[in-house]
């Protein structure tokens, strides 16, 4: 993600929301909302609604997923974190979560709670501070099943709270994960799967994938093209999961590659249509890979294995899109949302054949 932050965008349902503030925020009201972002740097889906951050204004916004009109605009003070990068949201205990993650790792717990209004409204639990982010670290969300928030920061600590309370429940240093520039996170039964980008530095890890367990926090195995030629990864940029097998995508490689989800195993790779990919977002259905630059893309990869397939990709060239360094990616119902930092626009497109809906900013 070209030092981009890589995002995962689970999907959510919940129910109709209401507008709040927490006390201890009250003066940091909502700003008045605008269709304009600065730099949207990740989004998420929580029911019939998005959220989603900027990193320029260190805002969160919240949209209506049927218009895409925007409901109302938290403020950096409200959100209280800074250059958010990346957002998920989870249900546990009856409450709907959203987390967002900031430079040096911190990250905002939201509650998103019911009412008969017709707005949404988010209230600011707690900050969780993580351990072994360095102040300028980027840092990555998932959720697992059991009620966890995992936080991957570019310094290589794997941090694990427990959503319900905020409580730490534990932190893998980088002489554990043996994790030097951590680029992606990615949750899949009972492990957690960091990529990992070689950089200049020289004691930098190779460029990989490491699968830590969420059990005991222990790293499992770590592949790399030593383990394979055939990963032929080269800097690793982000990884997803679809629910059976994992999606990392090379920065500099400009390929796609399927592993599975039980041992890491290389299964295929494509780079059909793409070029410097940024995001990578995978459902039961799909694929979706961005390209980068002003020039950005969106393709669409179905299959598996040998029978692994590109039916669509769409880019401002073959159609009304406004592809800037897309950013993020969310699935809401029927749609495909990515959010350009480049020109500060989001697209709204038909997640089955790729169509520009709307363009939103």
């Amino acid at each position: 993600m070209l030092g981009l932050a890589r995002r995962l965008a689970p999907i959510l349902a919940v129910s109709s929301l209401a507008l709040a503030v927490p006390p201890s925020v009250a003066s940091a009201a909502p700003v008045a909302a605008h269709a304009t972002f600065a730099k949207p740097s990740s989004i998420a889906a929580v029911g019939r609604w998005l959220v989603v951050t900027d990193k320029a204004t260190s805002t969160l916004s919240v949209l209506a997923a049927s218009t895409g009109a925007v409901e109302a605009t938290f403020s950096h003070r409200a959100l209280g974190v800074s250059a958010p990068n990346s957002a998920v949201a989870s249900t546990t205990s009856g409450r709907s979560l959203v987390f967002v993650a900031g430079v040096g790792g911190n990250v905002a717990e939201l509650q998103v709670a019911t009412s008969t209004s017709s707005k949404p409204a988010i209230t600011r639990l707690r900050i969780l501070r993580p351990t072994g982010c360095a102040r300028a670290s980027l840092a990555y969300l998932a959720t697992d099943t059991r009620g966890h928030l995992l936080e991957a920061c570019s310094t290589g600590v794997v941090t694990e709270w427990a959503e319900r309370t905020g409580g730490l429940t534990r932190r893998s240093p980088a002489a554990t994960t043996k994790l030097t520039n951590a680029t992606g996170l990615a949750v899949l039964r009972t492990s957690v799967f960091v990529t990992n980008a070689k950089t200049a530095a020289s004691k930098s890890g190779t460029d990989s994938v490491a699968e830590l367990s969420l059990v005991t926090g222990r790293l499992v195995r770590t592949v790399s093209n030593t383990t394979n030629p055939a990963y032929a990864f080269s800097s690793p940029a982000g990884i997803t999961s679809n629910g059976t097998n994992l999606w990392e995508i090379n920065q500099i490689g400009n390929t796609v590659d399927e592993l599975a989800g039980s041992s890491l195993a290389f299964l295929t790779s494509s780079g059909t249509n793409i070029s410097d990919p940024g995001v990578v977002l995978a459902t039961k259905a799909a694929v979706f890979v961005s390209s980068g630059g002003s020039w950005g893309m969106v393709t669409q990869f179905t299959g598996s294995s040998a029978t692994l397939s590109s039916p669509w990709m769409m880019c401002n060239s073959n159609g009304p899109y406004n592809f800037s360094t897309p950013s993020g990616f969310a699935i809401s119902g029927s749609s495909l949302w990515v959010t350009n930092e480049g020109n500060g626009t989001i697209d709204r497109m038909n997640a089955t054949t790729g169509a520009l809906v709307k363009t939103f900013g």
